[in-house]
């Protein structure tokens, strides 16, 4: 049996572990929110609040005459490189002790994220705001603290 001194030193020994989720969020979180980044990409937004606004008829034109994919946000990949390659040098992850944030160091990316009005370019979020399967970060969590 435990005595009361005893079981507060766990205790403050358990907040201080979890107090700080920056080594979770980097090493089990982190990599399940650039699987949703991939798969808003895969469904050209579909992982966003209204999807991102379709290709205009003269873009589609010349990406298929230049040989390019027809993928919105996609011509040479190196934009979804940069938000999901921790490698890649426009890769940037912000990370606190309870959030993560993840963009790409580029005027590419904030200009396709946040739009160009002067050139009638529409905003395409690319970073999702909320996980879709909030089960995969879990699970990540639940991995991450098992190996602990």
């Amino acid at each position: 049996m435990l005595g009361i001194r005893a079981c507060k030193k766990i205790l403050r020994a358990l907040e201080k572990r979890f107090r700080n989720f920056k080594p979770v969020l980097q090493q089990s979180v982190h990599p399940a929110l650039l699987d949703e980044i991939r798969a808003n990409f895969r469904t050209e937004g579909g992982l966003v609040r209204g999807g991102w606004h379709p290709l205009s008829p003269v873009t589609v034109a010349e990406k298929a005459r230049l040989g390019f994919p027809a993928a919105a946000l996609v011509r040479t990949g190196d934009l979804l490189e940069s938000l999901t390659n921790p490698d890649h040098p426009d890769h940037v992850a912000i990370f606190t002790k309870d959030s993560v944030k993840i963009l790409a160091d580029s005027e590419k990316y904030r200009g396709h994220d946040q739009g160009v009005p002067a050139t009638n370019l529409p905003a395409r979020q690319m970073v999702p705001d909320r996980v879709r399967n909030i089960a995969l970060i879990r699970e990540s969590i639940r991995r991450h603290l098992a190996r602990r």
